[in-house]
């Protein structure tokens, strides 16, 4: 199953780019074998999207038949690691053939993405910087495949 961050904004060089790149390294160790990923990230041009219209027309081209849609949302549902590796794993046993993880840009999305996704889940009711929000949902994926693995990063 392949698993796409779609995010609006750019990464420049810097810490943030860093720990995407070292939890996206971890990621890969485990990935394989439990039939999770490539991880792509795409990213959106904020400058040439020109607002949540245009942003939201841009998530939606990604919005593919088959695709499991997970919207970041202060609003969304709240799920702690190990349910969050529970769905990542059905969708893998249901041979979802991508997980689509949407984050929207400085003013969220267009409202209308929100009636089109399959999921809204929430970091939390704090709203989080876009650039760490990557950082975590990268982690988090990197956690999953540790759970599922069975290997001693997640500690219950």
């Amino acid at each position: 199953m392949k698993v796409t961050l779609c995010a609006v904004g750019k990464v420049r060089s810097g810490p943030e780019l860093e720990l995407i790149n070292y939890y996206k390294k971890l990621f890969n160790v485990h990935r394989k074998k439990l039939g999770i990923g490539p991880l792509e990230v795409f990213e959106i041009d904020t400058k040439k999207a020109k607002g949540t219209f245009g942003e939201g027309l841009k998530i939606r081209s990604r919005l593919s038949s088959g695709a499991y849609s997970i919207l970041l949302d202060e609003k969304g549902l709240h799920k702690d690691s190990v349910e969050f590796s529970q769905l990542i794993l059905k969708l893998r046993e249901a041979n979802v053939p991508e997980l689509l993880i949407i984050i929207g840009g400085a003013d969220g999305v267009d409202p209308s993405i929100k009636d089109e996704v399959n999921y809204t889940l929430s970091f939390g009711k704090m709203v989080w910087p876009h650039l760490l929000m990557r950082v975590m949902v990268v982690e988090q994926l990197y956690r999953t495949c540790s759970i599922l693995s069975g290997t001693p990063y997640h500690r219950e």
